[in-house]
C-alpha cells in the first residue's frame, strides 16, 4: 500500500476499496478498510460490508472481523439488514467461533433461511455434526423449510458422525421433495454420506440413480470405496468414469492415488503420475503432488516420493508431513526427524500433525533430548495446552524410552486425562515389566473415576507376562472376569490364557481356554505359544489337531509355533510335511516370516543347504530370512558362508540391522578377520546402533577382547550408554582371557558399586578371578554365596568355574568334594579337575579322571585329550600315549582339531619318540606352524639339530610361516650346530617383524646364536640394538667373552649391568667366576665370590665352587683347593677331577691320588 502515503483521501480510498473486493485482492481490501475506517465506516453499503466479511471468512481473520462487526454495530445496519447478520455468522463459524456465531444467532432481530444455513455449515463444518442436526431440526420447528443448502450441510453432518438413520431419513424427504433432479451436488453429497457411514452398497445404488453423474458425484464414489479400505473397487470406479467420458480433476486425481497406496497398486500409481506430469498438474497443484509423495510412501517407494517432493515447485506443511512420516514409516527416523529444521527454513510453518511425526521420529531413535526441545517448543506455541492426543504420544515415546520420570510429570499436568493417555502410561510401565507401577495406574484410574477398558487389563497382564507374576495376573483375570470381558471380549480372554502359557502354568491356561465361548486362532496360537516356549512340543502339535477339528483353520502363525515344535521334537520327517503343506497353501508368497523360519529350522537339523535352498525360492528375501540363513551357517560353524552373505546382502542394497551385525562380528570372529569387525564396527557407527543397541556393543567388546585389542574393547565399554551384565561380563571375561586378573577384580567391584545384579556368568567369572590372584578367602565366600542363591546347581558353567579355582589354589581336595557333590558332569568340568592334577603334578591322577568320565558316560572333548596326553609326556608314559592316539583316532578328534595331533607329537617327542612323531606329523591334515615348531623344537631338545635346522627350511618351502616360539627353536638349533647361514635368514625375518624391539627371548637367543658361532662383534650390536636388557641377555653376552677369553670386557659388562639397576644371578656369578678362573685372577674371583653372598643374597652354588677350586688349582694352590672340597656338604666328581687335572700339572702326586680315591668313590 505505498501508494498511500499519510492519510488516503476518502472519496479515491471508497472507490479502490470496492475495486479491491471485485478483484479478489481481499487482503488489501482490509488493509485499505483499516487505514480508512474512521472516514468510510459510515458511508460503506450492505453489499461492501459484506463483501469485507466474506473476505475475513475467506482469510480465516477473526480479528479484524470482529472489528468490522463493531463497526456495522455502530452504524445500526445489524438491526436493519439480515444479510449483514448472515455474513457475520457465516464469517464466525468459518472461522470456528461457533460460541460467538451462536451469541450473534441468538440476538438477530429475525432469523432466515441464511442464518438457520450458515449456523448450521459452521457446526457441521467444525465437526460438530450432533450441533448442526439439532439445529437443523430447531430450524424446522420454527417453520422454515430447508433448502438445498440446508439438506446438503445436514448430510455431511450426518457423515461425520455415521449417522445412517438420520441419514436415511434425510434421503427419503429429499426424495419426497424432488429435489435430486435439479440439484447435481445434493446426490453426490448423499453418496458422500453413505460412503462415511460406511454403506458403499446404499451410496452405489444412489449413484446409479443419480440423472447426471458429474466429476464431482464421481469423485465422492471413487473417495468413499478408498476411505472404506476397498481401493481396488475405488480404481475401478475410476476407470469406468473415463469410460463414460467423464475427466478427472485435481480432486479426483487425489482419491485415486489414495486408491493406489491404500492397496500398494505402484503400477497404477506410476502410470497415473505420468498422466499428471503431462497434464502440468504437479506444477500447479500441491496437493495432488502430496498425494503422489503419499502413494509413493505407502507403496513402499521412498526414492519415488523424494524425486517428486524434490520436483514439486513450493512445499506446504502437508508435503512436508508426507515425506516425514514416509521415512518414519521406513525406519529412517534419524532422517524423518531433520525435516522439521528443513521446512522451518524454507518459510513452512510446523502443524500438530508435523510435531507429532517429529516426536515419533526422534522417539524411534531414541532421541531424547530433542523430544524435550519439541516439547518446550509446542508447549511455547500453546499446541500442548489440553490437547491429550500430543500429550499421549509424548507420554508414549517417554515410556518407551525407560523415563518414567519425565512421563509421569507430563502426565500430572492434565487436569483431566482421558482413557488413551491412560493407557499410554499403563502399557508404558507394562512393558518395562514394571508390575507394581502398571497396577498402581488401574487403582488411581478408578479413583479418578475413569473405567478401565480392556487395552487397560491387558496391559496388566501384559506387565504379570513379562515378569512372570502369575500372583498378579489372577488377581486381573479375577476382574476381568468380573467384569464380563472374558466372555464379551475375546482378546481379554486371549491376554488371560497368554499370561498363564507363558508363566508356564499350562493347565490354569487350559482351563481359561476350555471355558471360552468363541475361540479364534489367536487364542489357540497364545496357548501354542505357551507349550512350545515350555518344550511341551507334543502339546503344541495336539492343539493343531483339534484347532482343525472344529474348523479352524491354521494361520501363519499357527504354522511358526508348529515348526518350532517341530524343531523340538527333532522331527524331521514332520517338518518336511509342514514345509509342503506351507508351499501348498501359498504362504511363503504372503508371509516372508514363515519362509524365515522354514530357513531357520532346516539350520536347526544341520541342513544349511536346505536352508539355502528355501531361502532362494522366497519371493522376498528380506532382513530376517537374510538374518536366518546367516544364523544357520554361523551355527553350523561355516562362517565364510555366513560373511558371504552378508557382503550380498549389502551388494543388494538391504539394509543391516542390529541383529545382522550381531551375527556377522561372530562370523567375522569365527573366520579371525579383524579387519571385517572393524568394517562392521564402522558401519555400526554410522548407522548409529553403537549408541542405542547394547546388544551390539555388548558383542563388539566381546570380539575385541577375542583379539586381545583390550583398550577398543575399554574405550567401548566406556562410552555405553547403558552397561548391563552382559557388557560387564564380556568385558571381565576379556581381561581374565589375557591374565590381567587384577584389572578384572576391580571391574568386577565397580560393577558391584553401580548396582549390577551379578548372573552365573559372573560368578564363574569371579571364581576364575579369585583362583588367578589366589584370593582363597574371597573365593571361598562366593562359594557359600553360589550355593545359598542355588546357582550351583543348576548351572555347570558355575560349578566348573568353582573346580577350577579350588585347583587354582592347589587345594584337590575340595576341589575334588565339590566336583563329587554336583548332580552332573560335563566334559568342561573333568578337564577342570584335570588340569588341577596336572598342575599338580599328579600325572596318575590324569589318567584315572580320563577312565572315570567315559564310564559315567561323559564323552571327552579336546581339552580333555590334550590334558591327558600332556600327563603321558609329563611321565614319559608312551605306551598309554599310543592307546590315547587310537582313541583320538577313532572319535575323529585328530582329524577334526589341530591341537590334538600338535599335543600328541609333543608327547611323543618328549617320550624320546621323535620317528613317531614325524611319522604322525606326515600325516596329520593339516600341517600348522604349531605341528612344524612341536617337531622342531623336540629334535632340538634332543640334539638332532641338524634335523631341526631341515625342518626349519622345509617349513620354510611349504609356505608356512614361523612363529615367534620357531624363531626361537630354530635360534638354538643354529646355536647347537653353528649353522651361521640359517641363522642369518632367522635375523632377517626377526628384522621384518620388528620383534627384536617386543621379544627379549628372541633377542636373548639371538646373541648366543652369534656368540658360538664365533661373531661377537654381531652379538654386541644385536645386544645394543635390543631396547631393554634384563640379566638373561647381559649373561649370554657375558658367556660370550668368556667364550673367547676377553676377560676385561666381561667386568666392564657386568660393572655396566650394575649401572642400569640390573641384579646379577647365579648364572652371571657362575660366569664371571669362569671369567677370573680363565685369566688366573685369584683375588679378583674372591671378591665376587663375597660378594654373592654379602652384597646380593645368592648362596653360592657348586658351580662357584668348582670355578674356584679351578682358580686355586691354575694357581697352584692345591691344598687350598682341596680343603675348600672338603668343607662343602656336596660335591660331584667334577671338583676332584679338576683337583687331579691340576696335580697332574703341578706334579702333586700324593694329592692327585688322593683325589682320583674321591672320584672311585663317587663313581659307585
Amino acid at each position: 500500500m505505498q501508494q498511500f502515503l499519510g492519510k488516503p483521501v476518502f472519496g479515491r480510498g471508497n472507490s479502490l476499496l470496492r475495486e479491491y473486493l471485485g478483484c479478489g485482492r481481499l487482503q488489501d481490501a482490509l488493509i485499505l478498510y483499516f487505514q480508512t475506517r474512521m472516514d468510510v465506516a459510515c458511508s460503506l453499503d450492505v453489499h461492501t460490508y459484506v463483501s469485507l466479511l466474506n473476505a475475513c471468512s475467506k482469510l480465516k481473520d477473526s480479528e479484524r472481523g470482529k472489528e468490522i462487526h463493531k463497526d456495522v454495530a455502530r452504524t445500526g445496519l445489524l438491526d436493519r439488514d439480515i444479510y449483514i447478520g448472515s455474513a457475520l455468522l457465516n464469517m464466525y463459524a468459518k472461522c470456528g467461533l461457533l460460541t460467538e456465531a451462536q451469541a450473534l444467532f441468538d440476538k438477530l432481530p429475525a432469523q432466515d433461511i441464511a442464518t438457520w444455513n450458515a449456523l448450521i455449515t459452521g457446526y457441521s463444518k467444525c465437526g460438530q455434526g450432533t450441533q448442526a442436526l439439532y439445529y437443523f431440526e430447531r430450524m424446522k420447528s420454527k417453520g422454515f423449510s430447508p433448502n438445498v443448502v440446508t439438506f446438503m450441510c445436514a448430510l455431511k453432518a450426518c457423515g461425520s458422525i455415521g449417522d445412517a438413520n438420520k441419514g436415511t431419513e434425510l434421503h427419503m424427504e429429499i426424495e419426497r421433495k424432488r429435489l435430486l433432479e435439479g440439484d447435481l451436488f445434493l446426490g453426490s453429497t448423499l453418496v458422500d454420506m453413505y460412503t462415511k457411514c460406511g454403506l458403499l452398497v446404499r451410496a452405489q445404488e444412489v449413484f446409479d440413480k443419480l440423472p447426471i453423474r458429474n466429476i464431482v458425484s464421481w469423485t465422492a464414489l471413487i473417495a468413499g470405496y478408498t476411505e472404506n479400505g476397498h481401493g481396488k473397487e475405488g480404481l475401478v470406479a475410476f476407470e469406468k468414469m473415463r469410460s463414460e467420458g467423464v475427466f478427472p480433476n485435481s480432486v479426483t486425481y487425489v482419491c485415486s492415488l489414495n486408491a493406489c497406496g491404500s492397496i500398494k497398486a505402484l503400477d497404477k500409481g506410476e502410470l497415473l503420475h505420468l498422466e499428471i506430469e503431462r497434464k502440468g498438474l504437479l506444477k500447479e497443484n500441491l496437493p495432488v503432488g502430496n498425494a503422489l509423495i503419499d502413494m509413493y510412501i505407502s507403496c513402499g517407494s521412498l526414492n519415488k516420493a523424494q524425486e517428486v517432493f524434490d520436483k514439486l515447485p513450493s512445499h506446504d506443511v502437508a508435503s512436508w508431513n508426507a515425506l516425514m512420516t514416509g521415512y518414519l514409516e521406513h525406519n529412517y527416523g534419524q532422517r524423518a526427524s531433520a525435516f522439521l529444521i528443513q521446512m522451518q527454513l524454507q518459510g513452512v510453518l510446523p502443524n500438530i500433525v508435523t510435531f507429532v511425526t517429529c516426536l515419533r521420529a526422534c522417539g524411534a531413535i531414541g532421541a531424547i533430548e530433542k523430544v524435550q526441545e519439541l516439547q518446550a517448543q509446542i508447549t511455547t506455541e500453546q499446541l500442548l495446552d489440553g490437547d491429550m492426543i500430543v500429550g499421549t504420544i509424548l507420554i508414549d515415546i517417554y515410556v518407551k524410552c525407560s523415563l518414567f520420570q519425565e512421563a509421569q510429570e507430563l502426565f500430572n499436568k492434565f487436569p483431566t486425562r482421558n482413557i488413551s493417555m491412560w493407557n499410554a502410561l499403563t502399557s508404558g510401565y507394562a512393558n518395562h515389566g514394571l508390575v507394581d507401577a502398571t497396577l498402581q495406574c488401574l487403582e488411581e484410574m478408578k479413583l479418578e473415576m475413569v473405567a478401565p477398558d480392556i487395552v487397560s487389563f491387558i496391559c496388566a497382564l501384559r506387565a504379570c507376562t513379562n515378569t512372570g507374576n502369575p500372583e498378579s495376573g489372577f488377581a486381573i483375570h479375577m476382574e476381568i472376569e468380573k467384569r464380563g470381558f472374558l466372555q464379551n471380549d475375546i482378546a481379554g480372554g486371549n491376554a488371560v490364557v497368554y499370561m498363564y502359557a507363558k508363566s508356564g502354568l499350562l493347565a490354569e491356561a487350559q482351563h481359561v481356554f476350555d471355558h471360552f465361548l468363541l475361540r479364534d486362532v489367536i487364542s489357540w496360537n497364545g496357548l501354542m505359544e505357551g507349550y512350545t516356549e515350555h518344550e511341551e512340543a507334543e502339546g503344541a502339535l495336539q492343539c493343531v489337531d483339534q484347532m482343525q477339528s472344529e474348523g479352524l483353520s491354521p494361520s501363519f502363525v499357527t504354522y511358526l509355533y508348529i515348526i518350532k515344535a517341530c524343531c523340538q521334537l527333532g522331527d524331521m520327517v514332520k517338518s518336511i510335511e509342514v514345509h509342503g503343506q506351507i508351499a501348498r497353501m501359498g504362504l511363503l508368497d504372503s508371509y516372508p516370516i514363515i519362509g524365515s523360519a522354514l530357513v531357520n529350522m532346516y539350520a536347526q537339523f544341520g541342513s544349511p543347504g536346505k536352508a539355502q535352498e528355501v531361502f532362494d525360492r522366497l519371493v522376498l528375501q528380506n532382513i530376517i530370512s537374510w538374518k536366518a540363513l546367516i544364523a544357520g551357517y554361523v551355527d553350523n560353524e561355516l562362517n565364510e558362508e555366513a560373511l558371504g552373505c552378508i557382503e550380498l546382502m549389502q551388494v543388494e542394497g538391504i539394509s543391516l540391522d542390529a541383529g545382522a551385525y550381531l551375527y556377522g562380528l561372530k562370523a567375522s570372529c569365527g573366520t579371525g578377520a579383524l579387519e571385517k569387525v572393524k568394517e562392521l564396527h564402522d558401519q555400526i557407527i554410522k548407522k548409529g546402533y553403537e549408541k542405542v543397541d547394547t546388544a551390539v556393543n555388548n558383542a563388539l567388546i566381546d570380539m575385541y577382547t577375542t583379539f586381545g585389542l583390550l583398550d577398543d574393547a575399554q574405550s567401548i565399554f566406556i562410552g555405553l550408554p547403558m552397561r548391563n551384565v552382559v557388557s560387564w561380563n564380556s568385558m571381565i571375561a576379556g581381561y581374565l582371557r589375557y591374565g590381567l586378573a587384577e584389572v578384572a577384580s576391580k571391574s568386577l567391584e565397580h560393577m558391584q558399586f553401580e548396582g549390577v545384579c551379578f548372573n552365573n556368568v559372573t560368578f564363574a567369572c569371579s571364581l576364575n578371578i579369585c583362583g588367578c590372584i589366589k584370593a582363597t578367602e574371597k573365593g571361598q565366600n562366593i562359594h557359600i554365596e553360589i550355593t545359598i542363591k542355588g546357582f550351583l546347581e543348576e548351572d555347570l558353567v558355575v560349578g566348573t568355574a568353582l573346580v577350577d579355582m579350588y585347583t587354582k589354589f592347589g587345594m584337590l581336595p575340595e576341589a575334588r568334594m565339590v566336583f563329587d557333590s554336583l548332580s552332573s558332569q560335563d566334559a568342561g568340568m573333568w578337564n577342570a579337575l584335570m588340569v588341577g592334577y596336572l598342575g599338580q603334578m599328579d600325572e596318575k591322577k590324569v589318567l584315572e579322571c580320563f577312565e572315570q568320565m567315559q564310564l559315567q558316560g561323559c564323552s571327552p572333548d579336546t581339552d580333555t585329550f590334550v590334558c591327558s596326553l600332556k600327563a603321558c609326556a609329563a611321565m614319559h608314559a608312551i605306551a598309554r600315549g599310543r592307546e590315547l592316539h587310537s582313541v583320538t583316532i577313532r572319535t575323529h578328534f585328530l582329524e577334526k582339531d589341530s591341537l590334538v595331533g600338535n599335543t600328541l607329537i609333543d608327547m611323543y617327542t618328549k617320550c624320546g619318540s621323535l620317528s613317531e612323531a614325524h611319522k604322525l606329523f606326515d600325516k596329520l591334515h593339516v600341517q600348522d606352524v604349531v605341528a612344524w615348531t612341536t617337531l622342531i623344537t623336540g629334535y632340538v631338545e634332543h640334539g638332532y639339530s641338524e634335523a631341526a635346522v631341515g625342518l626349519y627350511r622345509a617349513m620354510h618351502s611349504c609356505g608356512v610361516l614361523p612363529n615367534e616360539v620357531t624363531l626361537l627353536g630354530g635360534l638354538r638349533a643354529c646355536q647347537s650346530i653353528g649353522a651361521i647361514d640359517i641363522g642369518l635368514e632367522i635375523h632377517r625375518e626377526i628384522e621384518l617383524r620388528g620383534l627384536l624391539d617386543s621379544n627379549l627371548a628372541i633377542g636373548t637367543s639371538l646373541v648366543a646364536m652369534y656368540i658360538k658361532c664365533g661373531f661377537l662383534s654381531i652379538a654386541q650390536r644385536v645386544f645394543d640394538r635390543i631396547p631393554v636388557h634384563n640379566v638373561v641377555l647381559w649373561n649370554a653376552l657375558m658367556a660370550g667373552y668368556v667364550q673367547v677369553g676377553h676377560s676385561e670386557e666381561i667386568f666392564l659388562a657386568f660393572d655396566k649391568m650394575l649401572g642400569t639397576g640390573i641384579k646379577p644371578d647365579t648364572a652371571t656369578f657362575a660366569i664371571v667366576l669362569s671369567a677370573c678362573s680363565q685369566a688366573g685372577l685369584l683375588d679378583t674371583a674372591d671378591v665376587y665370590f663375597k660378594a654373592m653372598s654379602t652384597s646380593y643374597g645368592i648362596k653360592p652354588a657348586l658351580e662357584h665352587h668348582t670355578c674356584m677350586v679351578d682358580l686355586l688349582g691354575r694357581t697352584g694352590a692345591l691344598n687350598k683347593a682341596a680343603v675348600r672340597i672338603c668343607q662343602l656338604t656336596f660335591v660331584d666328581d667334577v671338583a676332584w677331577r679338576t683337583i687331579m687335572d691340576s696335580c697332574q700339572k703341578w706334579g702333586n702326586v700324593d694329592l692327585g691320588r688322593h683325589a682320583f680315591q674321591h672320584i672311585a668313590t663317587l663313581s659307585e
